[in-house]
């Protein structure tokens, strides 16, 4: 039988076996646990530590995407933005965009396989975000010279640079703090 899969925010998990409501919240580290009514092993996704990430889809619960390049990448963070409710389904177009035009000024790698795409656009009145896993890793162009693994999408108001700052900083300590 396959782990429980994540269920959007707001919404119970239900065990795949018995049905009944879990209580299921990101953990360090990921890892499976059983069922509390029948016993199933259920999977715990993982959370990145280090900070308040409130703007972050799940409050910074690493999600896993399968892609082999960046745009494929971008695109489905923007289509789980549009998802969770977090981005306006009338800005996907105008946010993968930005992020495209943003990626040809110079990469976002950072090294050691993470990666920061972010974008301002206008009509945003919050800065939100993303945090995925990618399985295998794509080209970002790090300087480095290693895969992505890990990506952090962040979007904020063109008109609010202090609070795209401080969404910034809060990743970069995260990454201070990861293993």
């Amino acid at each position: 039988m396959s782990p429980a899969s994540r269920t959007p925010e707001g919404e119970s998990n239900r065990c795949p076996v018995c049905g009944n409501v879990v209580s299921m919240e990101p953990s360090i580290p990921p890892g499976d646990a059983p069922c509390p009514h029948c016993g199933q092993l259920l999977w715990w996704p993982a959370v990145i530590s280090g900070g308040d990430f409130d703007f972050l889809v799940g409050e910074g619960a690493v999600d896993t995407i399968d892609a082999d390049e960046k745009v494929a990448a971008l695109s489905q963070l923007v289509e789980r933005l549009v998802a969770s409710g977090r981005l306006d389904a009338n800005l996907q177009t105008v946010a993968l965009n930005a992020l495209l035009v943003r990626e040809t000024l110079g990469s976002t790698a950072v090294g050691n396989g993470v990666a920061i795409p972010h974008a301002k656009l206008d009509n945003l009145s919050q800065v939100v975000g993303i945090v995925a896993d990618v399985a295998g890793g794509i080209d970002f162009g790090s300087a480095d010279g290693q895969p992505v693994t890990r990506l952090f999408l962040l979007l904020a108001p063109k008109d609010d640079p202090s609070r795209y700052l401080r969404a910034l900083e809060r990743i970069a300590r995260s990454l201070r703090t990861r293993d």
